[in-house]
């Protein structure tokens, strides 16, 4: 067997790192700081009224979104755009954004962040949830850690969907 083949994989659904989160799950496909991997792979699911993150921005890492299944409403900058399976989303560095599933099942998302790292901040929300630890002002603490800063004031109506 060569190198390559011994460095291969392929993993089922739902394989892999699970990471349970409050009203949503992450599985992690390709972490970051594997071999040559500046990025990081997860595949999201979100249960039926996932609330979201609420809106905030990176200064360093980009994110992709590749709507696997269900709907989800995007806000990015001042607008909100519901997308549904196949739909794929940018977010360079900057960029206010935000989403949550709107609907009455749950819905999944693939995404992509580079530079990695962000697998930490996903295992360190559990571990504050599952320690009764979680509070906004940890939570605030823990995302300056990881890029991740939050407006003072959330943009009035912003939830206001385009469709």
């Amino acid at each position: 067997m060569t190198d390559v083949l011994r460095e291969a994989e392929i993993l089922a659904p739902g394989e892999d790192t699970i990471v349970p989160l409050p009203e949503a799950t992450m599985v992690f496909k390709a972490l970051s700081g594997l071999g040559v991997s500046g990025f990081l792979v997860g595949e999201f699911t979100a249960e039926a009224g996932f609330a979201g993150p609420r809106p905030h921005l990176h200064r360093v890492h980009v994110e992709l979104f590749y709507v696997l299944d269900g709907e989800f409403d995007f806000f990015l900058e001042d607008q909100t755009v519901r997308v549904g399976a196949g739909t794929f989303i940018t977010v360079p560095p900057g960029v206010m954004h935000d989403f949550r599933n709107p609907g009455d099942r749950p819905a999944r998302w693939l995404g992509i962040v580079a530079p990695g790292g962000l697998e930490r901040y996903f295992q360190e929300v559990h571990d504050l949830v599952v320690s009764g630890q979680f509070t906004e002002a940890r939570m605030r603490d823990l995302r300056l850690r990881y890029d991740t800063e939050e407006p003072d004031a959330i943009p009035r109506g912003h939830w206001a969907v385009l469709s």
